[in-house]
């Protein structure tokens, strides 16, 4: 979401594998696709994730990316 608490900073800060253990493979911003994105990589409003990971993880993860 657009008040998402991702939004803004980076795919490293995120710490997205160690905190949540799940790994963004890919996401969709305004139409493009970007896979393997790098830890310099700053999350938009509107960015769509890919995710791996287990599905309770992913579950916690989307939480966070709705968050408003």
């Amino acid at each position: 979401g657009k008040h998402s608490s991702l939004v803004g900073q980076t795919l490293g800060q995120s710490e997205m594998r160690k905190k949540y253990r799940v790994s963004l493979i890919a996401l969709t911003r305004s139409g493009e696709v970007i896979s393997n994105p790098g830890v310099d990589l700053v999350f938009k409003p509107g960015d769509v994730l890919v995710l791996a990971g287990e599905k309770k993880d992913i579950e916690v993860v989307e939480r966070l990316v709705k968050e408003y």
